[in-house]
């Protein structure tokens, strides 16, 4: 098996797992949960917050923070973006090299590094999330439900920033535009389009304690009993989908070369 996506940082590989401008990315994103996880966190009050049958919502606040984090570096490192700036110049547009992801069998090469890198992006938030799990007396379940959908969402970023890189290229500003676009809508537009797949809703559903969040949430229709598991058969067809299309783009592009 090839690994190159672990060593080479040349133009040639998409998103290099230790590029400097992924992990800059990465310890920024760290430090926003660091950073929310001072502000949000109860500290004294834990104990009046169970005492008063209420449940903290720093296990929500964190799993949210690092969901959007993630899934906008995914999206980024599925275009190609997460290189060295001459990468991007304007001026390479007519000239662009394709990469080791495109010309490679997807399901052998680019899907394996999109589960392991995405799983590799996600570990450093692991012991502010622990924390926070604790913190909300999530149960052990619960919070791996809870990565579960970060996992999820942020492969599904990853992927689709992949398809529109097969499109439009890592340099096009339309792929640019269109890569936000997706990720707001998945994240945000869904809240009240189709809640039922929307992973912030989800993951507030899983908060700790939750009776009563859970039941305020269904009897405004954003949930339904069993959304995790709505969210994660509909997350798990719409990768299957997308990385078939994949497949075939990247088979269509390696036969496209091989005939040049």
């Amino acid at each position: 098996m090839n690994f190159t996506y672990l060593t080479d940082e040349s133009e040639k590989s998409l998103a290099p797992f230790f590029a400097p401008v992924t992990l800059s990315a990465l310890w920024k994103g760290v430090l926003i949960v660091a950073g929310l996880f001072l502000i949000f966190n109860p500290w004294e009050d834990v104990r009046k917050f169970f005492t008063q049958q209420k449940v903290p919502l720093l296990f929500f606040e964190l799993f949210t923070a690092t969901l959007i984090i993630n899934a906008y570096i995914n999206l980024r490192c599925g275009r190609g973006e997460m290189v060295e700036r001459r990468y991007l110049h304007p001026d390479r547009f007519k000239h662009e090299i394709a990469t080791f992801e495109k010309e490679q069998n997807f399901f052998l090469y680019g899907l394996i590094e999109f589960v392991l890198h995405t799983l590799f992006l996600i570990c450093p938030f692991l012991p502010f999330l622990i924390v926070a799990a604790s913190f909300s007396g999530v149960s052990l379940t619960t919070f791996a439900k809870a990565c579960s959908v970060v996992f999820t969402a942020s492969l599904l970023c990853r992927i689709m920033g992949f398809l529109i890189y097969l499109f439009r290229g890592r340099i096009s500003a339309f792929g640019h535009v269109l890569a936000r676009l997706f990720l707001s809508i998945f994240l945000f537009v869904t809240i009240l389009a189709t809640p039922s797949i929307n992973p912030i809703l989800i993951l507030y559903d899983l908060n700790s304690g939750s009776h009563r969040i859970t039941t305020a949430l269904q009897d405004m229709g954003l949930v339904g009993r069993h959304a995790y598991g709505t969210y994660l058969l509909t997350m798990l067809a719409a990768m299957l989908f997308l990385v078939i299309i994949t497949q075939l783009l990247v088979r269509h592009a390696i036969k496209k070369e091989e005939t040049t």
